[in-house]
């Protein structure tokens, strides 16, 4: 029977992943009249969770208070306050007392913390459904040439990376979807280290001399570390990487130009649905 709370999907094919799907973000329901009413999403929400919003003053706080009527029961907290902070100032204020909960994505941090006699106990690590990859622009050479991505992607030491240079908080990837994931195979083989024989593919490809290949990345980017390993360890196989810094809004606008040749992307699925990591 329907009514003002109950809501079907019909779907034209069997899916699998389809509950996984309505966890994400994406699926939330609201009022279609919604669309009509000024500031919808910034300074009018409408939610079903047990929090409603008090303020928002976007690049600095969100701030939430309880709500007493939610179906799910009163909750304990009577307010959340998020504080708009670079990550650095963030577990400054963490130290100091100033602020309860903090992320932290910068792998040396996070080690050094879980280190650390006074913090390690107040570390809760959670392995994201995500994965950490390399974006080439293949309308831009020479990442048009799929024998050229081939041997950049075979002179990438994945274990090295993820066991040594991330502090051995990472899995070396298998392929684009994460181990969390429904699809992902157990089976399959490491992607192949080899960077005698990424050479070789290289001058194959027509260079016989070396690669000369940019990226571009934010000064606050946590991946950036990852690039500037790249920079060294891809001269094995006869690839020679240059990385431009830029501030977020100056990336932002040369992506929207379609004028970054390569940048490390970080792609998260949380539903666990594998269609969120492959679009």
């Amino acid at each position: 029977m329907m009514n003002d709370y109950t809501f079907s999907f019909t779907l034209t094919s069997p899916n699998v992943t389809f509950l996984n799907s309505l966890s994400d973000l994406a699926f939330a329901i609201y009022p279609a009249e919604a669309k009509d009413i000024p500031g919808w999403g910034v300074e009018t929400v409408i939610g079903t969770g047990p929090f409603m919003l008090k303020e928002f003053r976007p690049t600095e706080k969100l701030v939430l208070e309880r709500y007493d009527n939610y179906h799910g029961g009163v909750k304990k907290l009577q307010r959340m306050e998020f504080v708009h902070m670079d990550e650095n100032t963030a577990l400054m204020e963490f130290e100091a007392g100033n602020i309860d909960i903090t992320d932290i994505s910068d792998a040396r941090l996070i080690a050094w913390y879980l280190g650390s006699p006074e913090y390690r106990d107040m570390v809760h690590r959670v392995e994201q459904s995500g994965v950490i990859l390399l974006s080439f622009n293949m309308q831009m050479e020479p990442f048009t040439d799929r024998e050229v991505r081939r041997a950049i992607s075979m002179a990438i030491n994945r274990e090295e990376i993820a066991n040594q240079l991330l502090q051995g908080l990472y899995t070396p990837a298998k392929s684009i979807l994460p181990n969390s994931v429904l699809g992902y195979d157990p089976d399959l083989e490491p992607i192949e280290y080899n960077p005698a024989k990424a050479k070789e593919i290289l001058a194959s490809a027509g260079y016989p001399d070396g690669l000369h290949i940019q990226a571009i990345t934010t000064d606050t980017a946590a991946t950036t570390v990852i690039l500037q390993y790249l920079e060294q360890s891809l001269k094995e196989a006869n690839i020679f990487l240059t990385i431009q810094t830029v501030d977020a809004a100056g990336f932002n606008d040369i992506r929207a130009q379609g004028k970054v040749p390569m940048f490390i992307l970080t792609w998260v699925g949380e539903s666990g649905e594998p269609d969120s990591l492959l679009v």
